[in-house]
């Protein structure tokens, strides 16, 4: 039982190697797949242009090399919630075997599937009515005729037969035919009354144990995430401010099926994987280990600042920003961002210091992201610091004030729209002018960047069961095929008049117009 409860621990290396590994093969059998999942696909709506339809299946037909921590492996596009990550190295996990399976068996049981469970504990009840039938016999064999458990035979004691029958009896708590022609309190024969004692106390702690595994299996709430489903596709797409302020966004939609029991505290996290390492072959030593990092991604809506609390008994739309300090930014967006933004490595943009900040914050001055570099004066919005940087020239130059290591050194044209106007046309491929199309180009490098580091992304929605009082977690994962770029989510939800209720069109929730 032990061992097996080790293999759901271990892996051998034959197993756990071939999982990152990707040859040529696979690579070939990867782009054949897409090319045929993409064609047999509906999910873009075919009712846009017919430009925009070719750009929206172009960006999909995908090389898919991307290894999934999270796969997929349920209908409509979901997931089981098991993540691919196993354990390396048997001989080392045998030398703790004995002390997990000590510290926390129950866990090691409760994770054992239910037909294994029922013969483990139907088998260990059994044995209990053996053993006790066992000491009855010896009992009634080491006081002969005292206790009457049996007929006068022979040897004077009880078959085994008879045997298990009382100890069974004394189990279930049945009440008892008496063997041979003993009282019902076997004064006579203390032993046996200090044996059912034991006997009994035995049974009511297996029974109570069983009583509270049983329903904490019944009561796992971890089956409750499949009815939580996820879009099929994730949307990169780009808008602009009122100001005029260029960003991109990660949408993808979540949605409860049993939305006339609403989960409880539910909140989204998200996290951007790349598998460049597992592919590539990059490692920190000869023996092909590295770390396979998580990276957290900030939540806009909805706003991880109040907990990214989101109410999903109907679609849901969860939206990252993808500024510069986003983890699956670009490094050409962070070089040379786009109307409205300042380039990461400029010198006006405030050290992160390691935190995972919101470009998104400084737009609307809930933080100061960029700082003057000659006073170190901070604002919220270049606008804002070109101002300062203006208005601090104009007063140094009626001043007097030597042009070396003032502000009249900074030329504005040349620092803040050199991005602008270079990622306006920029793109992976060459230089295109994107003023008829505003797609066209914008996505080049987000393309080139996926398909490099070999992205997933990982959205995990949490919450309670109303029902039962457990949390369970929702996961979907979003890899390099699975990223639409331009477009948004079509409308699902329709008024029915007869019945007066609000209705979801599933056969809608995955398609995305333009």
């Amino acid at each position: 039982m032990l061992k097996s409860m080790m293999d759901n621990l271990t892996e051998t290396e034959a197993d756990v190697t071939p999982q990152w590994c990707v040859d040529e093969t696979q690579v070939e059998e990867g782009k054949e797949a897409a090319e045929v999942a993409w064609e047999e696909s509906s999910d873009i709506d075919d009712s846009s242009s017919s430009d925009d339809s070719d750009f929206l299946r172009s960006t999909q037909r995908a090389n898919i090399t991307t290894r999934r921590i999270l796969e997929r492996n349920l209908p409509f596009h979901q997931s089981k919630n098991t993540l691919s990550i196993g354990n390396h190295n048997k001989s080392a996990l045998k030398k703790m075997a004995w002390f997990i399976y000590h510290h926390d068996w129950f866990h090691l049981y409760l994770r054992l599937p239910t037909y294994a469970s029922v013969l483990i504990f139907l088998s260990l009840w059994t044995s209990m009515i053996l053993v006790f039938a066992g000491l009855y016999i010896a009992i009634d064999k080491s006081h002969p005729g005292d206790c009457g458990l049996s007929f006068t035979d022979d040897d004077g004691s009880i078959k085994y037969g008879s045997a298990f029958a009382f100890s069974l009896e004394t189990t279930t708590t049945v009440g008892y035919g008496l063997p041979g022609d003993s009282n019902a309190f076997f004064e006579n024969c203390p032993s046996v009354q200090v044996c059912i004692y034991f006997h009994m106390v035995l049974s009511m702690m297996f029974n109570a144990f069983l009583f509270s595994f049983f329903f904490a299996r019944l009561s796992r709430c971890e089956q409750r995430a499949i009815q939580v489903i996820f879009s099929d596709k994730a949307i990169v797409k780009r808008e602009f401010t009122k100001d005029g302020i260029c960003r991109y966004k990660l949408d993808v939609r979540a949605y409860d099926i049993d939305s006339p029991h609403p989960i409880v505290e539910t909140h989204v996290r998200i996290y951007a994987i790349k598998h460049t390492p597992l592919l590539m072959g990059v490692s920190a030593n000869d023996e092909g280990y590295h770390d396979l990092k998580f990276s957290p991604m900030r939540v806009e809506n909805p706003n991880d600042e109040l907990g990214a609390m989101l109410y999903i008994s109907a679609p849901h739309i969860i939206s990252h920003h993808i500024g510069m300090y986003s983890p699956i930014c670009p490094p050409e967006k962070k070089a040379f961002a786009e109307g409205g933004r300042v380039p990461i490595k400029s010198g006006f943009v405030v050290d992160s210091a390691g935190f995972r900040l919101r470009e998104l914050d400084s737009h609307v001055e809930t933080r100061t992201g960029l700082q003057c570099t000659v006073c170190g004066e901070t604002y919220g919005t270049y606008k804002n610091l070109v101002r300062h940087i203006e208005q601090n020239k104009r007063l140094e130059a009626n001043d007097g004030v030597p042009i070396i290591d003032s502000h009249q050194e900074l030329n504005v044209q040349k620092i803040f729209k050199r991005g602008e106007s270079y990622d306006r046309c920029h793109s992976s491929y060459g230089i295109m002018d994107d003023s008829n199309n505003e797609n066209a180009g914008c996505y080049d490098q987000f393309k080139k960047h996926f398909k490099e580091c070999n992205l997933e992304i990982l959205v995990i929605i949490e919450g309670i069961d109303p029902m039962m009082s457990g949390t369970f977690q929702a996961m979907q994962s979003y890899a390099f095929e699975d990223i639409v770029y331009g477009g948004e989510f079509a409308p699902c939800m329709l008024s029915d008049q007869q019945e007066g209720i609000a209705k979801v069109d599933l056969k809608r929730f995955h398609k995305i117009v333009r």
